[in-house]
C-alpha cells in the first residue's frame, strides 16, 4: 500500500460530479472511464469499443505497470478479483478474502461495445493482494479482449494515472511568465515497435535572456501527442557541452549529457515546485545545452510524424530557494569496477550503497526531498530509499515492481535530510539469460539510481553515493554492500494464502505422545472456457509417499512437480528440471499417458507410479503414486504446474503454488514391545503378586 500520501478520512468523503476521461489503447478513444467518489466508494463507469472481456486495475504507486496490479476482470456479466505478482503470466484469481473488493452492478454488450459499472471500497484491509484507493495520484490500467476468455491483451492495454481523491493542497507559487518548448517535432517515428529519439537544444540560441542570466524553473510537463504510434516516457538531460541531434532530431545515439534535470511517462503529470524554489537554469549555471529522449510503442508498425513536446515555465524572478538534484545510490556507475563479474543470470542479487552520514555532513544545510525518480535498466525487479538518522531509519520510497517502462517522478511528502544523517538505496535484479550483465550506461547494462528533488541546494555537486560524495570527495568502498535477497513480504505475498506466501508454511504440531502421520491439500487452477485443474496430493510422512490424484480436460497436456518451499522461492528458474508427472493426450492410442518425467527439455525417469486412470465426459482422472524426495517433514511442499493445447513451451500457462494444508492426521507413539526376558519376568512378579494376595485373604 502507499504509505506516502495521507488517506483522507473516508466516512464523510463526497467528491460530487461524475468526471469522464477518453483513452486510447489501440484505436482512437476505445476506452472511457467516468468515475465519482461517494461517501467511502469509488463508482467506475467502463465504456470499451468491444464485446469481450474488460479490465481495469490499481497499479503500484511507484510503477504502475500490470506487475502488482490490483485488478478487476469483467466478463460473462461476472466480476473476478484478481491480481498479478509475476511478469508474463495470467493474473491471479483473489480468492484470500471471502469477498471480492470489486462489485458489478450492470454489465451491457451490444453493437461493438461494452458498458460495465462497477464499484468498490476506497480503502481496503488486505494491503496484500488488494490496492487502496488514497489521496493524489493513483496509478491505472486499463485493457480488453476481442473475446469473453482472458486471454493476452497484446497492445489493448494502458498504464495510465487517475486521481480520484485531491491530494493535499500545497503553495506552488505564482506560476513563471514565460514559457519554453522543448519540441520533437519533424522526428519521424520508423516502422518499429520500439523506438527511442533524441533531440539537442542549446538554450542560448532558443532563448537569449537565458544566455547571462540565472533563470528559475517553476513548472515542467510533457505532452505528448501520439498518432499511429504512442508516446511511452520522456528524459530529458542537462550538459555543458553541445549533445548530439542538436536542433534535429533522430535516432538515439551515444548521449554525452547525463545529468538528469526531469523524467516523464504514460500518465504522468506536470511537476510544479514548491513556491519557495526554482530549478535554476542559463547564466552561470552550467546548464546550457539540453538533450530530450523520447521513447515510442508503434504497435501499429506505421511510420508517423511526431510533434510531442516537453513544456516550462520559467521566470527571471527568482525564488528563494535553488531546487537541487541529488544522485544516489550509483552515480558515477562505479559499480561496473566493483562488480567485475557482473550480475549472474537466475539468481536474485541485492545490492546496498550509501550516502553515508560523512557525505552528509559536507552539506551546508539541510534540504527537503519532494520528489523522486527511480532508475535502473531492464533487469531492475526492486528499488528503495531508507534514511537514517542515527539509530532511526525510515523509508522513504518502495517499489517492488519496478518497470523501466514506466519511470516517472513520484512526488512524496517533504522529507527533510539533515547533514550526518544517510541515505541508503536498494536495487535488486534477477534475469533468465544465459550471460551475467555487467553495470555500464548502455541500455544493455544496468544502473542502480536514485534522483531526488530537493531544496535548498545543499552541495555544489548533488552526487551522493557509491564512490563519491556531494562535495565530489572520493571515499572508501564502505559505501557498497551485497545483500541477500530482499524477503519482506510486498504485494502478492500475503502470508496464509494459498498460492502466495514466499515463507515455509508454519510446521504442523501433534498433541503429546503423537506423531504425524499424513497431511493433505489440494490445488485449483481456472482455465478459459470454464476448465479447472484440480490436484489433491496426499502424504505419508511416515514412508515418505505421495498420493496425487489430478482432473484435468483431456483436450491438454498437463505437468504437475512438486518441491520443496526453499526451491520454489529460490529466484531460479525452477521449473527447467523439476522432476514432474506429464500427461497429454495420444491420438494414435485414444488414451492419456505419461510422456515424461521433467519440466525440463528432456525427458526424465519418472519417480512417479500410475495407479489408475479414468476419462469421463472431458476430463481425465489419474491417481498416481511418489517416492519423491521433495516430501517435506511436518509441512506441505510448494508445487508447479503447466499445462499446454499441445505439448511444448508453456508460456503464460504456469503457476507456482505455496498450498496450505487441508487436514493432516496425527498417531499415537507406539510403546516398545518387552523382550522375551522382560516377558517372563512380568509374568512371575505376576504369579508371586497373585500368591502373596490369597495368603492376605487366608490370614
Amino acid at each position: 500500500m502507499n504509505n506516502l500520501l495521507p488517506l483522507l478520512s473516508l466516512v464523510t468523503l463526497s467528491l460530487g460530479a461524475e468526471v469522464c476521461q477518453d483513452y486510447t489503447l489501440a484505436t482512437d478513444n476505445d476506452y472511457n472511464v467516468c468515475w465519482e467518489v461517494k461517501n467511502d466508494e469509488v463508482h467506475l463507469k467502463l465504456t470499451v469499443k468491444t464485446e469481450g472481456w474488460i479490465g481495469f486495475g490499481i497499479g503500484e504507486y511507484a510503477a504502475g505497470g500490470m506487475l502488482g496490479a490490483d485488478i478487476a476482470m469483467i466478463s460473462n456479466n461476472v466480476i473476478t478479483d484478481m491480481f498479478t505478482k509475476e511478469e508474463r503470466v495470467t493474473p491471479l484469481k483473489d480468492d484470500c478474502n471471502a469477498a471480492s473488493d470489486w462489485d458489478l452492478e450492470s454489465h451491457e454488450v451490444s453493437a461493438g461495445k461494452t458498458v460495465a459499472v462497477i464499484k468498490r471500497k476506497l480503502a481496503v484491509q488486505d494491503s496484500q493482494t488488494d490496492r487502496s484507493i488514497e489521496a493524489g495520484t493513483t496509478r491505472v490500467i486499463l485493457a480488453y479482449g476481442e473475446t469473453n476468455t482472458f486471454t493476452y491483451h497484446g497492445n489493448q492495454r494502458l498504464p495510465t494515472a487517475i486521481t480520484f481523491i485531491p491530494g493535499p493542497v500545497i503553495d506552488y507559487g505564482t506560476e513563471g511568465d514565460r514559457t519554453g518548448i522543448l519540441s520533437m517535432e519533424g522526428f519521424k517515428v520508423p516502422t518499429k515497435r520500439t523506438i527511442y529519439g533524441c533531440r539537442g537544444f542549446d538554450l542560448h540560441a532558443l532563448y537569449p535572456e537565458l544566455a547571462n542570466t540565472v533563470h528559475h524553473i517553476t513548472s515542467i510537463e510533457t505532452i505528448p501527442v501520439d498518432g499511429n504510434y504512442q508516446s511511452h516516457h520522456a528524459v530529458l538531460y542537462a550538459c555543458a557541452n553541445s549533445p548530439n541531434q542538436l536542433d534535429a532530431p533522430d535516432l538515439c545515439g551515444n548521449n554525452p549529457c547525463d545529468e538528469l534535470l526531469y523524467a516523464w511517462a504514460v500518465g504522468g503529470e506536470k511537476i510544479r515546485f514548491p513556491g519557495v524554489a526554482g530549478l535554476p537554469i542559463g547564466g552561470d549555471t552550467g546548464y546550457r545545452y539540453l538533450s530530450l529522449e523520447f521513447h515510442y510503442d508503434n504497435p501499429k508498425l506505421v511510420s508517423d510524424n511526431d510533434a510531442s513536446y516537453v513544456k516550462f515555465t520559467y521566470t527571471s524572478v527568482l525564488r528563494r530557494h535553488d531546487v537541487q538534484v541529488l544522485w544516489l545510490g550509483d552515480p558515477k556507475v562505479a559499480m561496473s569496477v566493483v562488480t567485475e563479474d557482473g550480475i549472474a543470470p537466475k539468481e536474485r542479487t541485492h545490492y546496498e550503497m550509501d550516502c553515508n552520514s560523512d557525505c552528509t555532513s559536507r552539506f551546508t544545510t539541510p534540504t527537503k526531498i519532494f520528489n523522486i525518480f527511480l532508475h535502473m535498466h531492464t533487469i531492475g525487479k526492486r528499488i528503495r530509499l531508507v534514511h537514517s538518522q542515527g539509530s532511526n531509519s525510515k523509508e522513504i520510497i518502495r517499489s517492488d515492481y519496478y518497470d523501466f517502462d514506466l519511470q516517472h517522478a513520484i512526488p512524496i511528502p517533504e522529507t527533510v535530510i539533515q547533514p550526518g544523517d544517510q541515505l541508503t538505496t536498494h536495487c535488486e535484479f534477477y534475469h533468465e539469460g544465459n550471460e551475467n550483465v555487467y553495470f555500464g550506461s548502455g541500455s544493455n547494462e544496468e544502473m542502480c539510481m536514485i534522483f531526488a528533488y530537493s531544496y535548498p541546494k545543499a552541495a555544489k555537486q548533488g552526487h551522493c553515493g557509491l564512490y563519491s560524495c556531494a562535495s565530489g570527495l572520493q571515499v572508501s568502498n564502505t559505501q557498497y554492500k551485497e545483500r541477500s535477497p530482499m524477503v519482506a513480504l510486498s504485494f502478492g505475498d500475503k502470508a496464509g494464502c494459498k498460492y502466495t506466501s514466499d515463507d515455509p508454511p508454519e510446521a504442523i504440531t501433534c498433541p503429546n505422545g503423537e506423531v504425524l502421520e499424513e497431511i493433505e491439500y489440494s490445488i485449483e487452477v481456472d482455465l478459459e472456457n470454464n476448465q479447472e485443474i484440480k490436484i489433491k496430493v496426499t502424504t505419508s510422512m511416515l514412508t515418505s509417499v505421495q498420493t496425487i490424484e489430478i482432473q484435468s480436460p483431456v483436450d491438454k497436456w498437463v505437468g504437475f512437480a512438486p518441491v520443496s518451499v526453499a526451491t520454489a522461492t529460490s529466484g531460479k528458474q525452477v521449473m527447467n528440471g523439476a522432476t514432474a508427472v506429464i500427461y497429454k493426450k495420444d491420438a494414435t492410442k485414444q488414451e492419456s499417458v505419461l510422456v515424461s518425467g521433467s519440466l525440463g527439455s528432456s525427458p526424465a525417469s519418472s519417480v512417479f507410479t500410475q495407479m489408475s486412470m479414468v476419462e469421463l465426459s472431458g476430463v481425465r482422472k489419474i491417481v498416481l503414486t511418489s517416492q519423491s524426495v521433495s516430501v517435506m517433514k511436518q509441512q506441505a511442499s510448494a508445487s508447479l504446474i503447466a499445462w499446454g493445447d499441445a505439448l511444448e513451451y508453456h508460456g503464460q500457462n504456469r503457476r507456482r503454488v505455496f498450498p496450505a494444508v487441508d487436514s493432516f492426521k496425527c498417531k499415537p507413539i507406539l510403546q516398545s514391545t518387552p523382550t522375551p526376558s522382560n516377558a517372563n519376568q512380568c509374568l512371575f512378579s505376576t504369579v508371586i503378586m497373585f500368591f502373596c494376595a490369597i495368603v492376605f485373604l487366608v490370614l
